[in-house]
């Protein structure tokens, strides 16, 4: 997958360059470990975490470097409201199906805090209420997702449209305030600090290492990688890229579009800096410790990361991209002074074809596990999808949920 940013000198304030040099030596001998671990994003780190806390010796192997990938130019936003909408999983999963994943992928809120707090990360994670709106004339599809929030245990309320012109500055005629269900962090400063308890803890990292064929046999599992192999009981497949292409049913690949503003005096308009998410448009707003604000929305199919489509340079294209962000910004929030883009930043993402992540045991090799946290919910899935292939590892009785393996199937 390919990834960019455009122009400024605010990248400090997420990463710099510097962040994503190798630190990390590529395989150059054979090796023996409990589990190999493949993929250096945030779903292979915390995989690689979970399963150093359940004590069993682990490698991590990157063809790139740790953190980079989506969980480099990731927004930073964690809500726990699924990624999905409960009434549209319900319709396409059934009602037993949408609440179970719903619950879950709360819990993964909970999870990340705890991993936060466990590691000491100097992430800037911050719980936030989540406000889930329309401005839609007719809010009653959304109100129906209300009383289904409400009725699994969600603390919720309903904001109608005088609420909301009391509470933002930007129209909506009804949304969902969920409370204390989301957070926003620093995506790579949490990625570095796993990756630094994991090297305190034993683990081993190697980048530069992509892994080009996985081996089974009654002895266990070889990850080979160039002449060179690790021999495992277990192996995680954390590469969500790598999955969509081997298997391109699973979702479709997307680019979002970010941008991140120079610090603002105020957040007039904007009730206690809650993370916004609107129905209409797919776009999420957070806001940072020195007060910048984040946009991510303007979704592309077409338009890859680096700004082309096929063999034609759109680079122009994605600066529109940023642009339109910036104006709808300033509309939204008219009583903030002087909003400016400081940078831009995009990434190509995966959208789940059936709305759900995947993770699991392989139906064919007992143990080889796969975790592929697409979609919205991508970082509360990560958590999720870790710890429970952490006991899978340590219990072969334990099972995924079935509805997150059939995901992956097809």
């Amino acid at each position: 997958m390919k990834y960019g940013w455009s122009g400024g000198s605010g990248l400090s304030g997420f990463f710099t360059p510097e962040d994503f040099l190798l630190t990390h030596p590529p395989l150059k001998e054979d090796r023996t470990s409990d589990v190999v671990v493949i993929g250096g994003g945030l779903s292979g780190l915390l995989c690689a975490y979970e399963l150093l806390k359940g004590g069993r010796s682990v490698c991590l192997c990157t063809s790139h470097t740790v953190g980079n990938g989506a969980s480099r130019y990731g927004a930073g936003i964690l809500c726990g409201d699924s990624g999905a909408d409960l009434t549209r999983l319900r319709q396409t999963k059934g009602r037993d199906t949408a609440v179970s994943w719903y619950r879950l992928s709360s819990a993964g809120v909970e999870q990340v805090e705890h991993i936060v707090a466990e590691i000491g990360s100097k992430c800037d994670f911050r719980r936030r209420d989540v406000f889930y709106y329309t401005a839609d004339g007719n809010p009653d599809s959304l109100r129906e997702e209300y009383r289904w929030r409400r009725h699994v245990g969600t603390p919720c309320r309903w904001l109608d449209r005088d609420a909301c012109t009391e509470a933002f500055s930007f129209p909506c005629s009804g949304g969902i305030l969920s409370e204390n269900c989301g957070a926003e962090l620093n995506l790579v400063r949490f990625c570095r600090d796993l990756e630094q308890w994991i090297l305190l803890h034993g683990g081993e990292i190697f980048e530069g290492t992509r892994v080009e064929r996985i081996e089974g046999g009654t002895d266990g599992y070889l990850c080979r990688s160039g002449s060179h192999a690790i021999s495992s009981d277990f192996v995680v497949d954390a590469r969500g890229g790598e999955a969509l292409k081997r298997s391109p049913h699973r979702g479709q690949r997307v680019t979002v579009f970010s941008i991140v503003t120079e610090p603002v005096a105020s957040f007039a308009g904007w009730q206690d800096r809650c993370i916004l998410k609107s129905r209409d448009s797919c776009t999420y707003l957070r806001t940072t410790p020195d007060h910048r604000i984040v946009f991510s929305g303007a979704v592309s199919s077409v338009l890859s990361s680096d700004g082309s489509v096929g063999g034609l340079d759109l680079s122009a294209a994605c600066r529109g991209k940023y642009r339109t962000l910036e104006e709808e910004l300033r509309e939204m929030f008219f009583g903030i002074p002087r909003i400016r883009r400081e940078f831009g930043f995009c990434q190509t993402v995966i959208l789940p074809r059936g709305g759900l992540p995947s993770f699991g045991r392989d139906p064919r090799w007992k143990g080889l596990f796969y975790l592929y946290p697409f979609g919205e919910a991508g970082i509360a899935s990560a958590a999720v999808g870790a710890s429970w292939i952490a006991r899978m590892v340590a219990d072969p009785s334990v099972k995924s949920p079935v509805y997150l393996e059939e995901s992956s199937s097809g």
